[in-house]
C-alpha cells in the first residue's frame, strides 16, 4: 500500500499562485503515478485529501477555516486586514 500525502496545503496559497498549485497537485501527481504504474503496478494506493475537495464537511459539523474567508475575500477582488 502507498499513502499519496502530497499535495498543496494552503487553499489561499493556491488561489494566490495556481500555476504552482497546478504543478503540485496535477502535474506531480500524475507523474507519480505514472512511476507507481511503471514499477509496481499492483499496488493500492490511498489518496488523501481535504474537505476543500468537497467544498465542506459531509460528516461533521465544523466551522470553516480562516483561510475559506480570506479566499473568498481574494475571489471578490477584497483586500483582508
Amino acid at each position: 500500500v502507498v499513502f499519496n500525502l502530497a499535495g498543496e496545503i494552503s487553499h489561499l496559497n493556491s488561489m494566490l499562485d495556481p500555476q504552482r498549485d497546478l504543478a503540485i497537485n496535477a502535474a506531480a501527481q500524475l507523474a507519480f503515478l505514472d512511476l507507481i504504474r511503471l514499477h509496481n503496478p499492483g499496488v493500492t494506493v490511498v489518496y488523501a485529501s481535504s474537505r476543500q475537495i468537497s467544498s465542506s464537511s459531509m460528516y461533521f459539523s465544523a466551522p470553516a477555516p480562516p483561510a475559506a474567508a480570506a479566499s473568498r475575500a481574494i475571489r471578490r477582488g477584497e483586500t483582508m486586514p
